[in-house]
């Protein structure tokens, strides 16, 4: 009786060998979503920048509004409109507020923007904004933003009282106090210049630093973006080449080992047939 043909044993070798491609192309195929998440992440730390950045003009963009309606608010005759304009400063002062303190805490600012159309009177952006440890080093900007913000809010107060007494001697007619309150308004007012432009300057200083660190982070990601890919190319050379090294090595042994068996079983045939010859 022959012995088994020599193919036969070289099924476990190839299993083996089957099974570690399997286990290279998961390995791969695992790399992809582990890679994928990392630049996530890299990108997700870009949008909050840009969010960031988004944060400081909205600011800038509360500062000059502030503005524009405290010299509205002058101008403004009649108890109604005056309240009016008041609470329109006063809605922006509390916005503003907000919006430092997403600015140091991290939340949600949202952007109405007056748009004039006849389907739509408004247009609404709300972003998110995720605080992060090196956005401390633009606290300093923000702590010296809030007490102006109180100041403002004296300054309107203030303004409004004036407003009240000079309407109330216009009403009784009384045309030389009524100027003089009027003059002494003109000089309120010509304080007001100088509060907005430290509060600017402080904003500004804060959407500089901003854009600063947004195209610092940009190419410290497109870096980091850069190394993760050839990492990843790296990664898989290794593999590829951990899978065809040892199958290049198993098929060797298994053509050694069948050459081997092929020989002896050849060699094994033809005793056979030797042997049944010295019978006859």
């Amino acid at each position: 009786m022959l012995p088994e043909r020599p193919e036969t044993s070289s099924g476990r070798r190839i299993v083996w060998l089957l099974g570690l491609l399997l286990a290279g192309f998961a390995l791969i195929i695992g790399l992809q979503p582990w890679f994928s998440g990392l630049i996530d992440e890299l990108d997700a730390k870009s949008a909050n920048e840009r969010v960031r950045l988004f944060i400081g003009e909205e600011i800038l963009r509360g500062i000059h509004n502030i503005e524009s309606d405290v010299y509205r608010l002058a101008t403004s005759t009649g108890v109604k409109s005056q309240q009016l304009v008041e609470n329109k400063i006063l809605g922006h002062l509390d916005k503003l507020r907000h919006d430092i303190g997403v600015l140091k805490q991290g939340g949600s600012v949202r952007q109405v923007v007056d748009l004039n159309l006849p389907a739509q009177d408004q247009m609404t952006r709300q972003v998110d904004y995720r605080a992060t440890a090196k956005a401390s080093a633009y606290v300093l900007e923000l702590i010296e933003l809030s007490p102006w913000l109180d100041e403002i809010r004296a300054k309107v107060a203030t303004l409004r009282v004036q407003l009240n007494q000079r309407d109330a001697l216009r009403t009784a007619g009384d045309v030389t106090r009524q100027s003089a309150k009027e003059d002494e308004i003109n000089f309120f007012l010509k304080q007001i210049p100088p509060l907005f432009i430290r509060l600017s300057e402080n904003a500004n200083r804060l959407l500089y630093e901003s854009q600063n660190r947004q195209s610092e982070l940009e190419a410290e990601l497109a870096m980091e973006k850069s190394h993760l890919e050839r990492t990843k190319l790296v990664l898989i050379f290794l593999v590829v080449f951990g899978i065809l090294v040892p199958g290049v090595l198993v098929m060797r042994q298994i053509t050694a080992a069948n050459q081997e068996l092929r020989s002896a079983w050849e060699e094994m045939r033809i005793a056979k047939q030797e042997a049944e010859r010295a019978n006859l």
